[in-house]
């Protein structure tokens, strides 16, 4: 293992830096994209080196990729805007990326990992779990269709690519827990719709890290694999959790209010099942889950956490 190396966009940021942490434990020296003076330094940070460029440096991606032994595209144009690029060009942009570091490894049999989210399928109708293979959701309120499609594409040209469907809600120190527990204590409340009784997909963000090399490392072309840890926790009792760790009730909003208070984009996130099977991973790759699931991780960051009084 020694002397490979790894070329990671994204590399800095929360899933991004949990696959840096992962290929350099497993030997790799990391190459991380970098568009800023403090990314280079959470990436030096990391062990890794930064590389200072973005998701429309082609002929960057394209060279880092062709020095690489494994790449990971973690980069997302439309999360690195902080959510305010249109989705039709944050597609066009992490799309046109992708593809300049494909056409580098066409033939190589390196592998080139690719994100994406188990929401891409549609849940299923029963509230059982889905699998990679079940239909795909048409409805989805951010496409990533028009993501992962081109992107497997390149498996028929030769290319070692795989995606990997990550689950909606990612826990880490420093992210998700603490980013919603802010927000409801911005808001005075936690928020449900519709009674939140319908299930989600959870996973930490370093089994995902390691999901990641796994399939770098043992992959076929063209194939996809969920990262889910967790499939039952209602958003009642996820929201209900993150209002003891904030000291505030939960309102319970109907669809309409949720629109109007939260946006199209979270009340779709907030709102919507998710159940993804992640035996294909575990069977295939050996993946295994070995990090702290999501309710605990709660109660591990706010010991004190109790319901607010009325």
């Amino acid at each position: 293992m020694a002397g490979k190396t790894a070329f990671i966009t994204g590399a800095s940021g929360f899933i991004g830096s949990a696959v840096t942490r992962a290929a350099i434990a497993k030997g790799y020296q990391v190459r991380g994209l970098s568009r800023s003076e403090e990314s280079d330094e959470k990436i030096k940070k990391l062990g890794g080196v930064p590389v200072r460029g973005d998701l429309t440096s082609h002929d960057l991606l394209a060279r880092e990729a062709a020095n690489a032994d494994i790449v990971c595209n973690l980069g997302d144009a439309f999360m690195g805007s902080k959510f305010t690029l249109h989705h039709d060009e944050a597609i066009k942009i992490t799309t046109g990326a992708i593809s300049a570091m494909a056409a580098a490894l066409v033939g190589t049999n390196k592998p080139l990992l690719v994100s994406s989210g188990v929401r891409i399928v549609r849940a299923d109708p029963n509230g059982g779990v889905t699998t990679e293979d079940d239909p795909e959701d048409e409805n989805s309120y951010f496409d990533r269709r028009l993501m992962e499609h081109p992107s497997l594409a390149w498996a028929k040209r030769g290319v070692r690519v795989a995606c990997i469907r990550i689950a909606p809600f990612v826990h880490g120190e420093g992210n998700l827990i603490e980013m919603m527990v802010q927000m409801a204590r911005s808001s005075g409340a936690a928020f449900t719709i519709n009674g939140g009784n319908i299930y989600t997909s959870t996973v930490h963000v370093d089994d995902v890290g390691r999901l990641y090399i796994l399939a770098a490392e043992k992959t076929q072309a063209g194939e996809t694999y969920n990262a889910v840890a967790e499939n039952d926790i209602t958003f009642a009792t996820f929201m209900g959790a993150i209002a003891d760790a904030a000291g505030v009730p939960v309102k319970d909003l109907t669809p309409e209010e949720a629109l109007a208070q939260l946006g199209p984009m979270w009340a779709d996130y907030f709102s919507q099942p998710c159940r993804g099977s992640s035996e294909k991973a575990k069977k295939v790759l050996g993946w295994e889950i070995k990090e702290i699931g999501l309710l605990e991780h709660i109660k591990k960051l706010y010991p004190e956490a109790k319901p607010a009084e009325d």
